[in-house]
């Protein structure tokens, strides 16, 4: 699960879902092309980012290096859009900028299982 020292509502201004692109489209000789359904159930993307402190940041670290053991387990986390309970993985580590002093703006690309 999402650490709880780590808040997971994510700033408004990036925060973007991308739906699962899940149809295969096939040219046909004559008229208009194929439409079908690649699978009943695909990922979607959800990338935003977090306003951390320092400790918080630590707490993310060690999320991503020990509990997803480098992202590579999923994790549940709450949903900022829609408030249910969501399952995740890391689609790449991480990202830390620096905020001011004691603050950091941590990026996130997370792939949402279904």
């Amino acid at each position: 699960a999402w650490p709880g020292d780590v808040p997971d509502d994510f700033l408004q201004d990036d925060f973007e879902e991308q739906w699962a692109a899940n149809v295969v489209r096939s040219a046909m000789d004559v008229g208009p092309a194929k439409l079908r359904r690649r699978t009943t159930a695909a990922p979607w993307m959800l990338n935003g980012t977090l306003l951390l402190t320092t400790a918080q940041a630590a707490s993310l670290r060690t999320f991503f290096d020990s509990t997803t053991a480098y992202g590579s387990l999923d994790f549940t986390l709450t949903d900022p859009r829609t408030a249910t309970t969501l399952t995740a993985r890391f689609m790449a580590p991480p990202a830390l900028r620096n905020a001011g002093p004691g603050h950091w703006l941590a990026e996130l690309r997370l792939e949402i299982l279904p």
